[in-house]
């Protein structure tokens, strides 16, 4: 009698498939077992099962509360068809290589049944048949084996994983990086996982590794915590850590001997798994970077450019302001003349400073000697808005150096530089040591290039300082800009902009006519729904704005009543008008507004890019999102590169530029309400910017210009490299 417990093993023929999770693999189904004629309900984690395939399932019988007696499938194996019908399909599939239709028929008629026999234990045999010579039968052999092998490690991988929580998509990853042996890999060190699988960081890995066993104190364990501290702080903006505070964060984490950590630590570093310099404990990336980027620029400030006659140059100077059709402040001028006469220099300035002017007045002079030059920056947004200001092409960094993500690799690089004379680089505030070397590796040693930012504004998202670094070591010449232009002057943006970054308290004038505007406000619940108002009725009913299109929520942070996660759910229920009757996919809906957050190089789309959800395909499980350069198609496994956007952080505004923008500003915020977060975001606004919440929250942002501390070993690579210049002389 079954008691439900013990094991049962069943064979039978699968009929149908009333269920099928894409993401978790877990399948229902009916299946016809042996010499019998009621099907049976059968349940489990079952890749690659097709109706009419043959099984032989391991499990044990439960009992459901709604559809009754069902088989739990523990373990499955997918049997070979054995009708002559059904063996022709199944060899005439492709599965095999070397065997198409027309060879399929013929092995079914010479040997029935026994095809598959004789091709896995007797292939010499298929001789017998017409157009089989030694090299076809050896490339079916070399298939069947590949195919047979691959199946049977992928589904044991698929069954051991997926009930540890990973996703289906996550685990075919894990068996390309691993190939066949990716379980026995995985049992062995788990923690290879987090090593070498982006989305399996190492708590998962961890859960993984005490589920087989492994104890506390693993080396392995302590090795993978070492590298997980290192690239979460490559995710705060740091190209290393002292070695002093690695070992104390590993010690919180894993509450283990400190002598363990430094043993596993020297291992790390003679195995170059990581580098040590000065105590400071770099993951190689960024090691590498700093170093080469330092070296690359002492070369090329080594390599001497083509002077310019300073008659011909003022002249040609003075020609720009009639094609531009202004006249150069003496800032602006001098900038110009500087850049054009240096290898290497740095220009920067807040807003209303004249930044994309100069780079116009540099390009027009550029162009008019017939140089090679180029215009790049590090976000789709910022390129296309500097190529609109200056009437020249420009392009991301990642396009100019032909970046390809599947090699995950530039194809400009050292050995195939970029064809130009002069580089012009915007924005470089946002650019991090990893993309900064390889532009730099990129350029021929004669390049001469020009980095244009707002060294004021946060910095890169990705690790080091770039532009802070370049400036504070004083080995290229640096243009700082000062002056504010007469139309900017006007500007209550552009006026408080400039009274943040000096630490003052912005002026509050709220006049019709101001482009600046203060709510106070003290109920960030209260405020949530005033931003609703403000962004549906009001702005819109004033301005003319496009309420999803031209106004920008942005908030310092994703949490609390007004963060960015909060204000997209009241945006979306207020701005969306299809929000009670739409498609739904994920948590999109037809309408909403949503933003990229990955680099998508294969659909042209890059992360900040915002657009519109325009359609939903439930059956397909497909989403269509418009954005200014073209709609995008996304499956329903590609969602994750969306989230809502009615409003955003201020680290993702970086970049971008608005018609409208609202920024709330409460004590909630406390952590990061600081003078250059502020800053940042009311430089977005190009003609409205609304700041809601306390007197209390704007003064505590005014007054904090404490900057996160950032480990970056950059400023003293380069600074060592003004002092050997110095010590030429």
């Amino acid at each position: 009698m079954d008691n439900g417990i013990s094991k049962v093993t069943l064979k039978g023929l699968v009929d149908k498939i009333i269920f099928h999770s894409e993401e978790n693999l877990y399948t229902v189904a009916s299946i016809l077992p042996e010499n019998k004629s009621i099907p049976v309900v059968i349940t489990g984690i079952l890749e690659g099962v097709r109706p009419g395939e043959t099984l032989e399932l391991t499990g044990k019988w439960t009992k459901h509360p709604s559809y009754g007696k069902q088989l739990q499938v523990e373990d499955y194996k997918i049997l070979s068809p054995t009708t002559e019908n059904s063996l022709q399909k199944y060899l005439a599939s492709g599965l095999i290589k070397g065997i198409g239709k027309k060879y399929a028929e013929r092995i079914v008629k010479h040997f029935g049944t026994d095809a598959l026999k004789v091709i896995e234990e007797n292939p010499e045999r298929l001789h017998e048949i017409e157009g089989f010579g030694k090299k076809r039968v050896k490339i079916i052999v070399k298939a069947w084996n590949k195919e047979r092998e691959e199946r049977k490690s992928l589904k044991d991988l698929m069954m051991f994983l997926l009930g540890k929580g990973i996703g289906k998509n996550t685990v075919i990853k894990i068996h390309t990086e691993f190939g066949e042996d990716a379980l026995k890999k995985i049992k062995e060190n788990p923690y290879i996982l987090a090593d070498k699988i982006s989305g399996i960081g190492f708590k998962k890995a961890d859960i993984i590794a005490s589920q087989l066993g492994f104890e506390e104190n693993s080396p392995f364990r302590v090795a993978a915590a070492i590298k997980y501290i290192l690239n979460n702080a490559a995710s705060e903006g740091h190209s290393y850590l002292p070695e002093s505070l690695i070992t104390t964060r590993v010690l919180e984490l894993l509450q283990c001997p400190q002598e363990l950590v430094e043993a596993q630590l020297n291992t790390l570093i003679i195995n170059k798994e990581l580098y040590c310099e000065n105590e400071h404990i770099y993951l190689p990336p960024y090691y590498y970077s700093e170093e080469k980027s330092a070296e690359k620029l002492g070369i090329m400030l080594e390599t001497p450019i083509k002077p310019f006659d300073q008659n011909v140059l003022e002249s040609m100077i003075s020609e720009s302001q009639r094609d531009i059709g202004i006249i150069y402040s003496y800032e602006q001028r001098n900038a110009i003349k500087k850049s054009l006469l240096s290898k290497v220099s740095v220009i920067t300035g807040g807003p209303g400073t004249g930044k994309t002017t100069i780079i116009k007045g540099i390009s027009d002079i550029l162009f008019h000697l017939n140089k090679r030059f180029q215009l790049t920056a590090p976000t789709g947004r910022a390129a296309k808005r500097l190529s609109e200001a200056t009437s020249f092409p420009a392009m991301t960094i990642h396009r100019l150096l032909e970046y390809h993500p599947f090699e995950n690799a530039f194809k400009k690089n050292i050995n195939n530089p970029l064809n130009v004379d002069t580089l012009i680089v915007d924005e470089v505030s946002m650019v991090d040591i990893i993309l900064f070397y390889h532009l730099l590796i990129a350029l021929p040693s004669e390049t001469q290039l020009i980095l244009v930012g707002d060294c004021d504004q946060l910095p890169s998202v990705g690790p080091g300082m770039v532009l802070h670094d370049l400036i504070k070591s004083e080995l290229v010449p640096v243009v700082r800009l000062h002056e504010i232009h007469r139309q900017a002057k006007k500007s209550l943006i552009i006026k408080n902009s400039h009274k943040i970054l000096d630490g003052d308290f912005p002026i509050i004038w709220n006049s019709p006519k101001s482009d600046f505007f203060f709510i106070n406000e003290d109920k960030p619940l209260h405020a949530a729904q005033t931003i609703a108002d403000l962004v549906r009725t009001r702005l819109p009913q004033k301005y003319g704005f496009d309420p999803i299109l031209d106004i920008q929520i942005i908030t310092p942070m994703y949490k609390a009543a007004i963060g960015a996660d909060n204000l997209n759910l009241v945006l979306q229920e207020k701005l969306n008008t299809h929000h009670k009757t739409s498609l739904q996919l994920g948590k999109f809906m037809v309408n909403d507004k949503v933003m990229q957050i990955v680099n998508n190089y294969d659909k042209d789309v890059y992360n900040g890019d915002i657009g519109q959800v325009k359609d939903i395909s439930i059956p397909g499980k497909k989403l269509v999102v418009e954005f200014p350069e073209g709609c995008i198609t996304y499956k329903s496994s590609e969602l994750d590169q969306l989230i809502l956007a009615y409003a955003i952080t201020i680290h993702k505004s970086q970049g971008s530029e608005f018609p409208a923008v609202i920024i709330p500003l409460f004590t909630q915020h406390a952590l990061l309400l600081r003078r250059n977060l502020l800053y940042t975001a009311f430089t977005r606004a190009k003609k409205i910017a609304v700041l809601i919440g306390t007197y209390k929250a704007l003064g505590m942002s005014v007054h904090n210009n404490e900057i996160a501390e950032r480990f970056s070993g950059l400023f003293e690579r380069l600074s060592k490299k003004k002092l050997d210049k110095l010590s030429l002389f």
